[in-house]
């Protein structure tokens, strides 16, 4: 079973480069665009691992991965 990862990024272009890559390497893909919709996520997916953008509005990707 592959590994399901979050990506939570507020540029579209990127989520889809990031998202992109990461299936191609086998691993299931959720995807956020921005932190406070991103907690959501975590407890809908449980993902293994979290790519979080530092750089976002609202709440940035070090304080999203503290919660």
């Amino acid at each position: 079973m592959s590994a399901r990862i979050l990506i939570v990024e507020d540029s579209p272009t990127m989520r889809m480069l990031i998202r992109s890559a990461l299936e191609e390497g086998g691993y299931r893909v959720a995807e956020s665009e921005d932190a406070l919709q991103a907690l959501a996520v975590v407890q809908e997916v449980a993902p293994d691992l979290v790519i979080a953008d530092v750089n976002m509005p609202e709440l940035d990707g070090i304080s999203l991965v503290r919660r």
